[in-house]
């Protein structure tokens, strides 16, 4: 889907160059900010996929407009605390109204095809509200194998809820899973090969999400696991504050 989204007042198309998240060794020169950085989506921003009726591929559909387009397909979705009151559900807007009420699928099959389109709709969100930012300390090449060194440990598999990492755990991915091996998918994604199941990791769009001027990272990260049916799609915001800093988390969706 090559349509082109309107992050800003002008469209952005989603064949744009994007970040670099790996970071700098001590003895390599670190590049200077950049400024005046345009908002970017990534091939990992798929709502348009996901619609009813996508956009077609030279249109500059905004993301506000995604927002109240239908899905293909309506959910039925309950409450966690009040599943009695479940209700057909068929856009981001009317889903992200009641999000912060833990919606799920009544039909437990249709979980991971939900969970795809929930994390789509809270990129949207982000998106719609995305403007460009005033300082940058990511960089312009191409997202790599080395992601597990330099994004947090939050984003480790997490093949069941005891294997959560805890916000604010200042270790490295590849701290605490060693044993992942990369392998590029596309430009600005990576699938990673675990003991216990494979990851993909996709940039959703680069921004000031934050609106603190500086330039923030969306990537969805597609977690599956060998055996079982275990899926589960994560969205994380993160930014970087300084020249070689590690990326941090500002947001992770599902909210933990």
């Amino acid at each position: 889907m090559n349509a082109c989204i309107s992050l800003s007042a002008r469209p952005v198309c989603t064949l744009t160059v994007i970040a670099l998240l790996t970071g700098c060794s001590a003895n390599t020169p670190l590049p200077p900010p950049r400024s005046g950085v345009e908002p970017a989506v990534g091939t990992g921003f798929t709502l348009p996929a996901l619609l009813a009726v996508p956009p077609q591929a030279d249109s500059a559909a905004s993301a506000h407009d995604l927002l109240d387009a239908a899905w293909y397909a309506t959910f039925e979705l309950a409450p966690q605390r009040t599943p009695e009151a479940a209700a057909p559900y068929a856009t981001c807007s009317a889903y992200l109204e009641r999000a912060h009420e833990q919606l799920a699928p009544v039909d437990e099959s249709a979980a991971a095809a939900f969970m795809e389109i929930a994390a789509m709709c809270e990129a949207t969100a982000l998106i719609a509200q995305a403007r460009p930012a005033a300082h940058s300390w990511i960089g312009d090449a191409a997202i790599d194998e080395a992601l597990p060194v330099h994004l947090p440990a939050e984003f480790a598999l997490r093949v069941a809820e005891s294997g959560r990492i805890p916000a604010g755990d200042e270790r490295r991915w590849a701290e605490v899973e060693p044993d992942i091996k990369g392998h590029r998918l596309t430009v600005d994604s990576v699938r990673f090969s675990h003991p216990h199941g494979i990851q993909e990791i996709a940039l959703v769009a680069r921004a000031d999400f934050d609106g603190d001027g500086i330039e923030d990272l969306l990537l969805l990260s597609r977690d599956y696991v060998d055996a079982g049916s275990y899926a589960a799609f994560r969205l994380f915001l993160l930014t970087r504050l300084e020249n070689g800093e590690p990326y941090r988390t500002i947001r992770l969706f599902p909210r933990s």
